[in-house]
């Protein structure tokens, strides 16, 4: 078997793993036991800053020790994420697990998609990356919904059994992320010059024309409002007007 279809696999079953997340439909009233609303949206920026500030480092990392070891690295700290998550009971705490997830996914979410594009290229596949890509994000998509469901049956139970069942799942994509292989070649080497020259030739494209830049804030502003309103704002939404985590 060549490397490329072997993570092809790999991929797939991760993908199915890191979307069962389980407590999606508790998050909101197990913080909201602890922490306030305004508390809570302040928790979830800095997750995301949290992650946005170590893109570059972490980038790096992958790119000096692999992007097989940033997978894995990012996969663990994000297991210890989940278990700070479940042992939180503080607005402290909550920041110091928003901390640890924002870097735990910052070493997955660039080096995974390399991972998968350098494969494919050494084995002179890298026309199907796109089809390969959008394959993994229907999986995702498929198993993040029946997590959905299970998580709110789960919470009958009490809000921490759909989170330690989201524990056991980022632990099955962690060991899965053993079973990927380094490709022998690397599209991309990190240096800080081409760091800056990639952020220049960036910002070049996106207003290089009036019609470019327009098209592209819209389409990161629709991304950014709709992902917020899937991810925090109707949850937090159906949560403070009464619906149950069930309901939800």
């Amino acid at each position: 078997m060549n490397i490329s279809t072997r993570n092809e696999k790999v991929y797939y079953l991760s993908e199915f793993f890191a979307g069962l997340i389980f407590h999606m439909p508790v998050w909101v009233a197990f913080e909201l036991q602890f922490i306030t609303l305004p508390q809570l949206a302040i928790v979830e920026a800095v997750m995301q800053g949290s992650q946005l500030l170590a893109e570059l480092p972490t980038g790096a990392i992958a790119d000096l020790l692999g992007k097989r070891v940033s997978v894995i690295v990012g996969r663990a700290i994000g297991v210890l994420g989940m278990v700070l998550y479940a042992t939180s009971a503080s607005y402290v705490s909550f920041i110091w697990y928003a901390i640890v997830a924002g870097i735990g996914e910052s070493f997955v979410s660039g080096a995974k998609d390399a991972l998968i594009y350098n494969s494919l290229k050494q084995d002179k596949r890298d026309h199907l990356y796109p089809k390969i890509a959008s394959k993994g994000s229907l999986i995702f998509q498929f198993s993040f919904a029946a997590a959905i469901l299970i998580g709110g049956l789960l919470s009958l139970l009490g809000y921490t059994a759909a989170i330690y069942a989201s524990i056991l799942a980022d632990t099955g994509a962690l060991i899965l992320s053993f079973w990927y292989r380094e490709p022998v070649i690397d599209t991309v080497k990190f240096t800080f010059i081409r760091y800056g020259t990639q952020l220049h030739q960036g910002f070049v494209e996106l207003f290089q024309s009036p019609y470019v830049r327009d098209i592209s804030l819209f389409y990161i502003g629709v991304g950014g409002i709709t992902w917020s309103a899937m991810m925090i704002y109707n949850t937090s939404l159906l949560t403070t007007i009464g619906y149950t985590t069930f309901q939800i």
